[in-house]
């Protein structure tokens, strides 16, 4: 296997890993809402579900990443950059919008709030139509400022690239602590800054905060720095894979401690303590990040089942994102749900049906005429490391 090769197998694997991590999220976030309040389940819910969270910003910096990576020696014209992302995000947002508005109406689990035009545009404005279509929106604001980023971006030598990103990390970290001060839960406080019109432009800046692109700016940003220079970060992780996998762990106990002496002990709502909008998140998801690449790393090379599998969601990883909740809602509704008594049990049996039927429906109907308008694809979709060397990876940025 080439040099370019392993990297880019690396990769996928990391993007399967990944959205198995978004898919086992969305599970455990069935599983605490049929919980008994207080019991032993709500609370392994509840810490289960504050150590996934990395996997939203992880999904930030490996689009940056792939993207970058991907356009790194090529000229990135903006209207056929953006036309392309047009057919192959933007389209596949629209009709899963529509789908999803029609699951919630059919089902009776949101009423029509407004005439029927109205929630629509909405919807498709903020990402509200489910509850995962928010970074679909916060990747269209991406792609919107990608082909001017880029060149300014691929200017810096190695070394500049790595002080951008700890500066970016730094001021990162700084808004955070900010936002905390502000839990997303909590109501802004009124008067002052915030009354007025420039009140209400913040209030409403503030709600839809989880869906701007500037709220995450830097995942995108470090992502694609790390693409740009992707042999560098590889060999840094690999020469520190002790250290990046001894600070993993180091975080893992102090969120758990967070947790525990926040919520279980001072009492504190979990829905107001769990937010990606912590300090400790970035340093995390970073973390994390380098970590999955050091699995990654290991099922690469050794093969097997779990690669050959984790290999070939890759290319369908932007359809099982898409496809996922609905596939857990009917497993939800139709299989699982007299089985909610048996919760720690049944996790694990959720999560894997989940991720599997959803990358087999994703896999299918990607194959269809049909899969343009639902996932963006056209015909048979193959791992990159299939593709002839110094093809385009052009799939991949979509994540």
């Amino acid at each position: 296997m080439s040099e370019r090769t392993q990297r880019l197998t690396e990769v996928d694997l990391v993007r399967s890993l990944t959205a198995a991590g978004v898919v086992l999220l969305h599970v455990l976030g069935f599983f605490i809402g049929v919980d008994v309040v207080g019991g032993g389940a709500y609370r392994l819910d509840q810490l289960l579900i504050e150590l996934t969270r990395f996997s939203r910003q992880v999904f930030m910096l490996v689009t940056g990443l792939i993207l970058a990576y991907s356009y790194r020696a090529k000229t990135v014209e903006p209207e056929t950059f953006w036309r392309k992302r047009a057919r192959s995000v933007a389209l596949p947002y629209v009709v899963w919008t529509f789908i999803y508005l029609g699951l919630t109406w059919a089902y009776g689990m949101a009423p029509l709030n407004g005439s029927a035009p109205v929630v629509v545009l909405r919807s498709l404005l903020t990402g509200d139509g489910y509850y995962h279509l928010y970074y679909i929106v916060v990747s269209l604001q991406f792609y919107l400022v990608f082909p001017w980023l880029l060149p300014w971006l691929r200017r810096l030598d190695v070394r500049r690239a790595g002080r951008l990103g700890v500066a970016l990390g730094a001021a990162y970290l700084g808004l955070l602590a900010l936002l905390a001060r502000y839990p997303y839960a909590l109501p802004l406080p009124a008067g002052g800054l915030f009354a007025g019109r420039l009140g209400d432009v913040l209030q409403t800046l503030y709600v839809y905060r989880d869906r701007l692109l500037l709220t995450y700016a830097p995942y995108f940003l470090i992502g694609a720095l790390l693409g740009l220079h992707l042999d560098e970060v590889r060999a840094f992780v690999e020469r520190n894979r002790r250290a990046v996998l001894g600070a993993t762990t180091l975080v893992v106990v102090y969120l758990t401690a967070d947790w525990y002496l926040r919520v279980v002990a001072a009492g504190q709502d979990f829905n107001v303590f769990d937010t990606v909008f912590r300090p400790a998140m970035l340093v995390y998801s970073l973390l994390a990040l380098g970590s999955l690449y050091l699995v990654a790393k290991v099922l690469a090379r050794s093969g097997g089942r779990v690669a050959g599998a984790l290999r070939a969601m890759a290319p369908h990883t932007f359809g099982i994102y898409l496809i996922h909740p609905l596939v857990l809602f009917l497993l939800e509704q139709y299989v699982f749900v007299d089985f909610s008594k048996l919760h720690p049990l049944f996790i694990i049996p959720l999560w894997l049906l989940g991720v599997g039927l959803s990358y087999e429906a994703a896999r299918l109907l990607a194959a269809t005429p049909l899969g343009e308008a639902l996932f963006g694809t056209t015909g048979h979709q193959r791992p990159a490391t299939s593709r002839p060397s110094g093809a385009p990876v052009a799939h991949e940025a979509r994540v």
